[in-house]
């Protein structure tokens, strides 16, 4: 017997192809058994991994499934915000729909009670913004349209909140809406409200509608028609 057949087989060796190459070319027969079993085997073993990896991959795409599906239900059968009023958070954005009105303190503290942050918020309601529904959220944007009603204090300590934007079907704004917003940031909130100043001087406005400790940016609201100062 030759003393080939003995010897330690590696990669590098005559009979042995390389690990990339049992990928594609499998069991290679040659001159040498050692080699040719040890290339069967180690192919074999690749063949099973290979398998397995698959299956890992498809068993992780169903638990992502159904990780989005109980989201989905928790976010639409037990949410927070209120009867006929969904929400859902993609990204940094929440979006909240519905024809109801959304509950107080809501989302108050998000932070220390929900598993994804949001800085940037878009309202779309037939109802009412509740009182604190948004107070001490980190919101920096805040988009509200078809809302009839904002409650007291809603948004009250979003410090960082650089723009707010005001739909003209709002027809009653509660006291400190805005108390403690704007304040760490340099120029303060850019308010823009849909409709014209006379439609804007129509709302139901508390005297304190925009609380203490805001910093509105100019001191104006952006009408659809022109500015009117707040000061």
């Amino acid at each position: 017997m030759s003393n080939t057949f003995l010897k330690p087989m590696y990669w590098c060796d005559k009979n042995c192809v390389e690990p990339t190459e049992i990928a594609d070319k499998g069991y290679k027969g040659g001159d040498n058994p050692a080699a040719e079993h040890e290339n069967y085997f180690r192919h074999q073993t690749y063949l099973c991994v290979k398998e397995l990896q698959q299956e890992i991959e498809t068993l992780q795409q169903e638990i992502d499934i159904l990780h989005k599906s109980i989201k989905i239900l928790r976010n639409n059968v037990f949410s927070p915000c209120g009867e006929h009023v969904t929400y859902e958070i993609s990204g940094s954005t929440m979006y909240i729909n519905g024809t109801g009105s959304i509950n107080d303190s809501a989302f108050k503290d998000s932070g220390d009670k929900m598993d994804d942050s949001f800085s940037l918020l878009n309202i779309d309601i037939k109802g009412k913004i509740g009182i604190q529904s948004f107070s001490n959220c980190n919101l920096q944007n805040i988009n509200i349209k078809n809302c009839t009603e904002i409650g007291g204090f809603a948004f009250a300590g979003n410090s960082a909140l650089n723009y707010l934007f005001l739909c003209k079907t709002v027809s009653t704004i509660s006291e400190g809406v805005l108390t403690g917003c704007g304040t760490s940031i340099e120029n303060g909130i850019y308010v823009e409200y849909e409709g014209t100043i006379a439609e804007w001087n129509a709302i139901d406005k508390n005297e304190n509608w925009i609380g203490d400790f805001c910093k509105i940016k100019d001191n104006v609201i952006h009408c659809k028609d022109g500015d009117i100062s707040i000061s």
